[in-house]
């Protein structure tokens, strides 16, 4: 199974909580992409602050399944 690795980061700033962000990663297989995200929830976060310059509360990194038809879009992109 193909998988997309991303990063959930929780900044404070937002109104009237925390604001969440999103950011996409790479795409791998399964194993490559579980064994990842262990070693990166494990650590402390790279950075202190995100580029507004508001700390970072926190970082958790998920896997999530791609759909064919996300990767046949970017096929599609790819290859015009």
């Amino acid at each position: 199974m193909i998988l997309e690795m991303m990063v959930v980061v929780k900044v404070l700033g937002g109104a009237p909580g925390p604001e969440v962000v999103v950011h996409t990663g790479s795409i791998t297989e399964r194993d490559v992409c579980q064994s990842r995200i262990v070693k990166m929830n494990a650590a402390e976060p790279i950075d202190k602050f995100d580029s507004k310059g508001r700390p970072i509360l926190s970082q958790t990194y998920k896997c999530l399944p791609i759909s064919n038809s996300d990767i046949e879009d970017a096929y599609k992109v790819l290859h015009k």
